[in-house]
């Protein structure tokens, strides 16, 4: 009944650094990320390509990539729209993961769009994936419940996937993304910077 395999993606210097305050310096967030792959970990989303004035943090992610590659595992970056994508290319990504919410009101709060201008967001990305080679992941938010609007059906879950892959995605990961509203909306500040 259980896989042979389980595949394990480690986001924490995307995820785990991108609301920090005070800049942790690429050398530290490279020292984490060589950490990550001695520990025998191949998969590594290690940043994450957003406009730099919205997300200080992040705005060292092709320094990132670059000396991430050298480590051997699989590097994946996030990238929220087309000029993300093109930047996460330049930089010689692995995987490119973009992230669409299964709940409207989980949407507005984190890319301030509707489930349907995001998955429209996705179309420019996709292209730039295929004509450059690269792997595109998606991940759906919130697939198991939705800290907004509480239960997600299935059936929408379900048609978000469907026509995420009919924009050719690689893999597609469902994000338990419970947390309670006030952590959502406290996300949601750092999150809707990102557009």
């Amino acid at each position: 009944m259980y896989p042979s395999r389980v595949d394990i993606t480690e986001v924490g210097t995307r995820d785990g650094l991108q609301a920090e305050q005070q800049f942790v310096p690429t050398e530290r967030k490279i020292e984490l990320i060589a950490g990550f792959a001695a520990a025998g970990l191949r998969r590594i989303e290690a940043t994450s390509f957003v406009s730099p004035r919205a997300v200080p943090q992040l705005a060292d992610a092709a320094q990132v990539v670059a000396a991430a590659r050298t480590l051997g595992p699989t590097i994946a970056a996030l990238v929220p729209n087309a000029e993300g994508a093109t930047r996460a290319v330049e930089a010689d990504v692995d995987e490119m993961v973009v992230f669409i919410s299964a709940s409207e009101s989980h949407s507005a709060t984190n890319l301030n769009m509707s489930i349907d201008q995001a998955i429209a967001a996705v179309e420019p990305v996709a292209a730039i994936a295929r004509d450059s080679g690269k792997v595109l992941r998606a991940a759906i938010a919130v697939a198991f419940g939705c800290p907004f609007e509480g239960d997600v059906p299935a059936a929408t879950v379900s048609g978000i996937a469907g026509r995420l892959n009919s924009l050719g995605i690689g893999s597609l990961t469902l994000g338990d993304t419970a947390m309670s509203r006030q952590s959502a909306e406290s996300c949601s500040r750092i999150t809707r910077r990102c557009g």
